[in-house]
């Protein structure tokens, strides 16, 4: 019962997810931060990210549509809610990127006669379509700021699921194998720009395999949460054991699977994050 604490307004806060959060965190960071250096075995921790998707419909569900009577007031809540949560923390990103750039523009120019800047990817139109956050659809807004991809992502897949919460039944699961099969396309469509365990590529993070990733684990937050009082009747030590046992199989398969299936556990991760 320590894990679960009660909020303002009645919300429930389950504490222990908040360790896994940092954890997660740190685990994202961690890739980032060695995804071209000495430690190949962390090349596996980019799945955390579909641990993020999960844990924001998990958080999420309560406050979705939940009735079509009254769809149009609560998706426009829902929606502004989202907007005031992403866009003050995309808009610093951005400035401070920008202001970045601006200060390397300058350094360059001074530095040598023949600057390489400015970038393309620092146009003021990518700008604004990194502010809109279209980075899963304009690739060249992915490199202005890469961490993003996950936050455009994220915030379509809201979309989307907002009027399928509100179906009772079938929304959520509409909504899951619609992310599997975005998923399966993206994979199988987008090699070029993925890459694989033989040729170096962006992975996973634009158009339909980015959406995807974010549909699926989105999708089955949410249905863990919707059905958490009867899944609670199975949760004990045993299965969290199972669970840490299976998602550890998850990030060594990832070394398993070469060349084209190199990014196939991503069709995994999602159920092993719910579990």
């Amino acid at each position: 019962q320590g894990s679960v604490a009660q909020g303002s307004a009645g919300q429930t806060r389950f504490t222990l997810l908040d360790g896994m959060r940092g954890f997660a965190a740190l685990g994202v960071l961690s890739f980032h931060v060695v995804v071209l250096s000495i430690y190949p075995y962390l090349d596996s921790w980019y799945l955390l990210v579909d641990f993020f998707f999960v844990l924001s419909g998990f958080v999420l569900f309560p406050s979705m549509p939940q009735k079509i009577r009254s769809f149009p007031k609560d998706a426009l809540r829902f929606v502004v809610k989202r907007v005031f949560r992403f866009w003050p923390m995309l808009l610093a990103v951005l400035l401070f990127t920008w202001a970045a750039h601006t200060y390397l523009i300058q350094a360059e120019t001074i530095l040598k006669p023949a600057p390489t800047f400015p970038d393309p990817n620092f146009t003021s139109e990518l700008f604004v379509q990194s502010l809109l956050l279209m980075h899963i659809w304009v690739s060249a807004a992915i490199a202005m700021n890469w961490s993003l991809w996950s936050l455009s992502a994220e915030w379509f897949a809201n979309l989307i699921f907002t009027p399928l919460t509100a179906l009772k039944g079938f929304g959520i699961w509409l909504g899951i194998i619609a992310g599997y099969v975005m998923l399966w396309y993206g994979l199988n469509h987008d090699q070029d720009w993925i890459g694989n365990s033989s040729t170096f590529g962006s992975g996973p993070i634009r158009e339909w395999e980015a959406l995807g990733r974010a549909m699926l684990g989105f999708g089955l937050g949410l249905l863990v949460r919707k059905h958490l009082t009867f899944l609670s009747k199975i949760r004990n030590w045993w299965m969290f054991v199972i669970s840490l046992a299976v998602a550890w199989l998850l990030f060594q398969s990832h070394g398993f699977f070469q060349d084209d299936m190199v990014y196939w556990t991503t069709y995994f991760a999602g159920p092993v994050f719910a579990l």
